[in-house]
């Protein structure tokens, strides 16, 4: 499936391509690959009990967006973006989002109406089940057909731990005072942190793990990258305590065990990581959405982080990353020309900068790899810098 995002918020025009199971977004800061990861997201998370209910619901475009299905979705945008700050913030254009697929055809569009997102076109023909697609939902038949390889999404936001901790102990302290004034007080107003649908759904994962066992051979495979994890970057062990909802960090030849928030940053960032991978990938039908995996981790890490990412690839679990790491694009190259990363699953994406908000473009990429468009610039002008300097030192001796 193809989903183009234009005049949303920061972005002018982005466009991505969900057949691909490895999409990482490049960009200047600013600029918009957080809002493309969390529309999409909200996208792909409400995807199946709309598929599901196309045959049964489609009528007319305004019965749709009066159903309580959509009005779900519309109420995760507002939650995540607030009613009223869709359209693009420079030119002051009405969102549109498109969403196609040529086999089994659909092609949906959804704009804005009064400040909330509403559908304003859908067309489809959905073939035939066969019959050992009767056996299941039709949700789950059509899905993989229509929506490529990024369903059951699962979103790690930037400065995850600190959202995580800060989360907790906001909430307990309110829900004790709720708790003691209940019984006296009538409606009252105590207010409870802000978070996003995707913030929200990256702390109940944490705290309600999948309840599905996946199979015996995928949880080994799945295990080994999350041990690889804390042996090769971490050093030490990461454990959840679901009583106290807290982690834990035992580093390897140490005894005991602290917080992880007494650990390194790199610890605390990468705790969240390695709790998802053991907890919630139980299939590989499903996807990471993972913002900045670089935060706080040595040049050496990002390399061996990505390298991570990519065994994940190889299990099936999708990827829709953000990041500006220079090494992390350095180590997918090589990846690509090691064969690792077909240029059939990868899609690098570069977001840049216009007078009317960002516009993607895929970045130009063959069997060595990926043509640096995005940091290139920069080293360049750091090394004319240094250039320039030495040469004023020099004439200055003489």
């Amino acid at each position: 499936m193809k989903i183009t995002i234009r005049d949303f918020g920061p972005i002018k025009n982005y466009e991505v391509d969900l057949n691909k199971k490895f999409i990482v977004n490049y960009g200047l800061n600013n600029i918009g690959k957080s809002c493309a990861m969390n529309v999409i997201y909200l996208l792909i998370r409400n995807l199946y009990r709309i598929v599901s209910s196309f045959p049964a619901i489609i009528f007319s475009v305004e019965e749709f967006n009066n159903h309580p299905i959509f009005r779900d979705m519309k109420l995760n945008f507002n939650a995540t973006f607030g009613r009223g700050n869709l359209s693009n913030k420079y030119s002051g254009k009405q969102l549109e989002i498109v969403l196609e697929s040529e086999s089994p055809f659909f092609y949906v569009v959804f704009g804005e109406k009064e400040g909330e997102l509403c559908l304003t076109e859908v067309k489809y023909d959905f073939p035939p089940l066969t019959p050992e697609e009767q056996k299941i939902s039709t949700a789950l038949s059509l899905l993989p057909k229509c929506f490529g390889k990024h369903l059951v999404p699962h979103f790690i936001p930037a400065s995850r731990l600190g959202l995580y901790q800060g989360f907790i102990r906001a909430l307990a302290p309110t829900i004790a005072e709720i708790s003691k004034i209940r019984g006296v007080l009538q409606n009252p107003y105590i207010p409870l942190p802000h978070l996003t649908v995707p913030v929200a759904d990256y702390i109940a994962t944490l705290l309600h793990p999948n309840p599905f066992a996946p199979t015996e051979l995928f949880q080994q495979k799945i295990m080994k990258i999350a041990e690889d994890i804390e042996k090769e970057l971490i050093d030490g062990d990461i454990s959840f305590n679901e009583q106290q909802q807290s982690f834990y960090y035992k580093p390897h030849n140490v005894a005991g065990e602290i917080g992880v928030e007494y650990a390194s940053s790199m610890v605390g960032e990468l705790a969240p990581l390695v709790h998802i991978i053991r907890k919630l990938f139980t299939l590989p039908m499903e996807s990471l959405f993972y913002e900045e995996p670089e935060a706080h981790l040595h040049p050496e890490k990002q390399a061996i982080l990505a390298e991570k990412l990519v065994c994940l690839s190889e299990l099936g679990i999708s990827a829709m990353i953000s990041t500006h790491s220079n090494y992390m694009f350095n180590k997918f190259n090589n990846f690509v020309l090691s064969g690792r990363l077909s240029c059939d699953d990868y899609l690098p994406i570069l977001m840049e900068p216009t007078l009317e908000g960002s516009v993607s473009r895929v970045m130009e990429m063959d069997e060595l790899g990926v043509l640096d468009e995005n940091f290139i610039s920069t080293t360049e002008k750091l090394y004319d810098e240094r250039e320039e300097i030495i040469e004023k030192l020099n004439g200055g001796r003489e």
